[in-house]
Formats: C-alpha cells, structure tokens, sequence
C-alpha cells in the first residue's frame, strides 16, 4: 500500500511531555510510577502511525504485552500483503480499546496465509 514509513524518533524529553500531558488530563498516572510505562504508537509505525503527539500515549507494561506481539504479527502480514492497512488500523484499536479481543485479533491474523 506504500505507507510512509517514520522514524522511530522520539525524544525523552517528548516521552515526558505526552506522560505530563495525560496526567493533566485526569489520568492517573504518578511520576514514582513512570518505569510501569512506556510511550507507545497508539497506531504502529508500519501501520502508517506517526510520532506527533496525538500518536503517542503512555502505556502499561501489561497492556505492551499484550500488544506488542500483536502488532509485530500485524505489520508482517501487511508487509506480507495478507491485511490492508485500514484492517490493521481497525483491529490494533480494538485490542488497545479492550484487551479481551487480543485473542481473536491474534487467531485472526494467523489465519492470514
């Protein structure tokens, strides 16, 4: 699909701000706590997500593994050709949304042959 590919560039500094930035925003997310986190794509670089802020989110180490091997198995079959990116898109929100479709978006994408 030629989907523009972004640098993986992201600045401690701006890892701080988008942590800061939902704390304002009611989260309750504690600095002692910050290692618990990680500054995640909310879409994945090869799905076409980008390292402006509205991309970037602070995710819990749980939900990173959960997510994480998702979205690796994802941008292979994309790269593979087997899922369009608007699929790939639909189903990394859904599993960030609500961790308990994780295993059927993984069943669905090993499907994809």
């Amino acid at each position: 699909e030629n989907i523009a590919y972004c640098e993986r560039e992201v600045s401690t500094q701006e890892k701080d701000l988008v942590f800061a930035s939902y704390r304002q925003l009611g989260y309750r997310l504690s600095y002692t706590q910050r290692s618990s986190y990680k500054i995640d794509h909310y879409i994945p670089l090869c799905a076409g997500g980008s390292n402006n802020a509205e991309n970037l989110w602070p995710q819990h180490i749980s939900i990173a593994n959960v997510t994480d091997s998702i979205e690796k198995l994802g941008c292979d079959k994309m790269a593979l050709g087997k899922l369009t990116q608007a699929r790939m898109v639909y189903l990394i929100k859904l599993v960030k949304n609500n961790l308990s479709q994780a295993q059927n978006v993984r069943n669905e994408l090993s499907r994809l042959r």
